[in-house]
């Protein structure tokens, strides 16, 4: 039964026909997750093959080769659905997965790996992130970087958005970061639940009124 299953969740259009397929394949026997990976990484049909990688989690979490390739495809298609998957697995031991493509040639491909990075929430992620801050001279990715940082809302995110804020600023020469990447890092910093964050937040306001104007809410 579980070749027609999988024939299933490559041709439905309906999200909740194609996961109860995949629950079916998951209870069918120990073949069901050999044969769905082997179909997610053998079928040539962009859309079929997106349809699968959709559900593909129902059936199994063991998809680091699987995620590994799909990350890396040539369509965006696949690639955004890839990122889904790693998002849904929230598993650190897959962030290594996603790093490299944080500096990927193509902007848009690299702007959806550190969103990808924001929903796991755990320490690994926030390291991660705070070292493509620390690395980065691109002022969106640095923006991405602190949004996500906020939304960890995890302590271990409040030293690299500190460090965005105290970069200096010369009157000749800028700063490495401009105004609105140092507001969004003060914007991030008020995401977090923690005393050292709302301690160094109001240490930097009596600084720069300037940059805590921009990050205030409207």
């Amino acid at each position: 039964a579980i070749e027609p299953l999988i024939d299933v969740i490559k041709s439905e259009n309906e999200l909740r026909v194609r996961q109860l397929a995949a629950r079916l394949v998951a209870e069918a026997g120990p073949g069901g997750p050999e044969q769905m990976k082997r179909a997610v990484v053998t079928e040539v049909i962009v859309e079929k093959r997106a349809r699968l990688l959709e559900v593909i989690d129902t059936v199994t979490p063991d998809l680091r080769a699987e995620l590994g390739q799909c990350l890396h495809d040539a369509s965006p298609r696949i690639r955004r659905a890839a990122f889904q998957l790693f998002e849904r697995l929230r598993r650190d031991d897959l962030i290594d997965l996603v790093l490299p493509l944080t500096r990927h040639g193509q902007p848009a491909v690299a702007r959806a790996a550190i969103r990808a990075l924001a929903p796991l929430r755990t320490s690994a992620s926030v390291e991660a992130l705070s070292k493509i801050l620390g690395a980065t001279a691109d002022s969106r990715l640095a923006t991405l970087c602190c949004q996500a940082l906020g939304r960890s809302e995890h302590p271990a995110a409040v030293d690299a958005l500190v460090g965005v804020l105290k970069a200096r600023r010369f009157a000749f020469f800028g700063s490495r970061w401009g105004l609105e990447v140092q507001a969004t890092a003060a914007a991030a910093l008020q995401q977090i639940p923690h005393p050292r964050a709302a301690k160094m937040l109001a240490r930097f306001a009596k600084k720069d009124r300037l940059v805590w104007l921009r990050a205030a809410p409207k």
